[in-house]
């Protein structure tokens, strides 16, 4: 944002704007991603199928909600989404190593859990280089060590960061940030991450329905969480089939990964609409939703999708409509 805020003034500069710029670029992105995949022919879908699930990720899931706000835990996840699709269709277009690195480096500088994205990289780098069922070890082995050097120089200058303003190299700051007490508390009590967290993440994460209280003559979807799939019911197409290779299971692998590393945070999300840590993992979930979707986007699909879209709408203007 800083060259923007040098040229225009601070008043000038609208950070809601500069958000939803960059979810759209994100749309732009993913919609790449796709057709990289069905030039591939990983996927069997059309541009048709493409528009319909970029426009699933871009006004289906909580993405539309934090990209209209600009507060920094929200612009924080527009930002990290950016930077995860940047890092996938780097990969999937067989740029450098340095390229996919930079780019996950980036988003891990943002939210240090989506290092849980590499494994899938990775299979899709072996997928793309597999002849023959032939597996070139030594080739994935360079792939990984350059790929994982600018994500360890990203981690070091966190550190870094973590002690100019701390003194400390893995304090991070939330046991003392400026926040609502319950949050202090359990941090306090059980640390950033832990076990005892688990029954509760996975509750608002997978299992929490719909809450709406009558404020103001107007339902409104405030909460702690919600149902990934109340929120994105066209979720369920992820579980629609399996496919076993290398960059199915990637996909897998780091979407697991995410929602293990989730579910042991002391923070759920906060206030929010939906469960906007479902972004952490979006990309490969929208990737295996577009391998099961076939050859087209079916009509139970379409519907899904809708559904999807409709609900976020209503529940980021109820949101952001507050109560009386």
């Amino acid at each position: 944002m800083i060259p923007f805020v040098a040229i225009l003034g601070i008043k000038a500069f609208n950070t809601v704007t500069f958000s939803l710029a960059l979810a759209a670029t994100t749309a732009v992105i993913l919609y790449m991603i796709l057709q990289e995949l069905i030039h591939l022919g990983w996927i069997k879908l059309t541009r048709s199928g493409s528009i319909w699930l970029t426009t699933l990720l871009s006004f289906g899931t909580p993405y539309v909600f934090v990209s209209i706000d600009n507060r920094s835990p929200f612009f924080t996840q527009v930002v990290a989404v950016l930077f995860c699709a940047l890092a996938f269709l780097a990969t999937i277009k067989r740029s450098s190593p340095w390229i996919s690195g930079i780019c996950l480096a980036a988003a891990i500088m943002t939210r240090p859990n989506l290092i849980t994205l590499w494994p899938a990289l990775l299979a899709i780098t072996i997928q793309l280089h597999s002849k023959e069922e032939k597996v070139n070890w030594k080739y994935y082995l360079r792939w990984s060590v350059i790929s994982v050097i600018p994500v360890i120089i990203g981690v070091g200058f966190l550190l870094y960061y973590n002690f100019i303003r701390f003194g400390n190299y893995f304090d991070f700051g939330y046991a003392t940030v400026n926040t609502g007490k319950w949050i202090l508390e359990k941090i306090q009590a059980y640390g950033l991450f832990s076990f005892h967290f688990i029954p509760d993440n996975l509750f608002w994460m997978l299992v929490a329905p719909f809450k709406l209280p009558a404020e103001c003559n107007y339902f409104l979807t405030r909460g702690m969480g919600m149902s990934i799939f109340a929120t994105t019911p066209a979720i369920i197409y992820t579980f629609r089939k399996f496919k076993i290779s290398w960059w199915t299971i990637g996909c897998w692998c780091s979407i697991l990964l995410s929602i293990f590393l989730l579910s042991l945070y002391s923070n759920n999300g906060a206030l929010q609409y939906g469960y906007r840590y479902l972004l952490d993992f979006s990309v490969p979930v929208i990737m295996l939703i577009a391998y099961n979707a076939g050859n087209r986007i079916s009509v139970p699909l379409k519907i899904l999708i809708i559904a999807s879209i409709l609900i976020n709408y209503y529940g980021t203007i109820s949101f952001y409509r507050g109560s009386c």
